[in-house]
Parts: C-alpha cells; sequence; structure tokens
C-alpha cells in the first residue's frame, strides 16, 4: 500500500509533501473514533506501531528516534501545535489529550468523503479505528512496556525503562493488566515476566 497511492488526494498530480502525508494520518487517527487520544505517548506509539506493523511504506515518511519516553518524531508535536496544511485542527485538552477542532472536524470529514469509494482508504480508516480501540484502552505505562518489549533498542535515552521492564513488581503488575485486558496471552505473560529476570 503506498503511501499516496491510498489517499485520493485533492487534485495533487505529482505526489504529496511527506508533511502533508504526515498531516493527514495524525488527521486520520484522531479522528478516526470519537474521543481524544489519551496522550502524546499514546500518539506517537499508535503512529509508530502503524508505520512498522500496519504501512511500513510510512516509515520514510515518519522519523522516529529514541526519545525519553521511547519512539519519537518531534514533527508530530510540531504538527499539533502548528500545522502547516490542516491548520487549526488540533486542540490540546486538560492533562494531554488531543482531539479534533471543528476545523479539524471539517478536514477530516472532507477527506471521507473523497475516499468513500477508495477501497484502500476505508482498509486504511479500518486499521486505525482497530489500533486505537486496542492502544487507547492502555495506561501509559503499559503501552511503553508493549512497545520497549518489542522494539528493545528504543529503550535508549529512555527515562523510565528500568521502572518499567527491569522491577520485578511493576513488570508484573503491567503484565497481569496486559492479560486481563486480552492484549497478551498467558504464554506471552510468562516469556515477557522471565525474560528480564
Amino acid at each position: 500500500m503506498a503511501k499516496e497511492e491510498v489517499i485520493k488526494e485533492m487534485g495533487d498530480d505529482n505526489g504529496i509533501p511527506d508533511q502533508k502525508i504526515k498531516e493527514i494520518y495524525v488527521l486520520l487517527l484522531i479522528g478516526c473514533v470519537n474521543r481524544s487520544i489519551k496522550t502524546h505517548i499514546h500518539l506517537q506509539k499508535e503512529l509508530f506501531l502503524f508505520s512498522k506493523i500496519l504501512n511500513p511504506e510510512l516509515a520514510s515518511v515518519f522519523s522516529f528516534n529514541e526519545h525519553n519516553f521511547g519512539p519519537y518524531d518531534s514533527e508530530v508535536e510540531e504538527i499539533i501545535e502548528t500545522p502547516f496544511y490542516y491548520e487549526g485542527a488540533f486542540k490540546e485538552e486538560g492533562n494531554s489529550r488531543i482531539t479534533l477542532t471543528s476545523q479539524g472536524q471539517k478536514y477530516y470529514k472532507e477527506l471521507i468523503d473523497k475516499n468513500k469509494d477508495n477501497e484502500k482508504f476505508q482498509y486504511l480508516l479500518s486499521s486505525l479505528k482497530l489500533l486505537r480501540e486496542i492502544y487507547d484502552s492502555l495506561s501509559t505505562d503499559e503501552f511503553l512496556f508493549l512497545v520497549y518489549t518489542s522494539y528493545p533498542n528504543f529503550e535508549k535515552n529512555s527515562e523510565i525503562y528500568n521502572n518499567l521492564i527491569k522491577n520485578a513488581k511493576i513488570r508484573k503488575q503491567i503484565l497481569e493488566s496486559l492479560l486481563n485486558k486480552g492484549i497478551i496471552s498467558k504464554e506471552k505473560y510468562m516469556e515477557l515476566y522471565s525474560l528480564y529476570d
């Protein structure tokens, strides 16, 4: 699924600039379910996992690097604060929840309407909704734990890796919560619990 192919973009014959692609994916991720994204960490990690698992073509668009809280793309933060193509689309609510403004909802609806007959776009939207349904249910610690155990090379520069992964008591609490939420199997629980002992 080519990064440009999936979005039937507003008469742009020469391809879509990477910045606009990023803004579209942020807009779609936030807008695809009727609730705000919990934290900036959730936004960053959901985009990271989407680009790694569901659409590897986006790896060339997003630039995730090691950071204090795992994979991080500084341009995603800039998009939330001052988007170039979708001005005024995003806002932060109390305690760093991110949502679409009324203008952002208009942009989102325009993208949906322009791509209503595009099967690849509909698949993309379904994938983003699934991603949100799974990962929005996680606490920040649970989400970071999953990212660190799945992508250990992103632990570099982490402020909380040791506390989440190497502390047996916290690791057990997180694993039990993930198991109870149906995010991991009992086998995965045992594997991750014993892996760091």
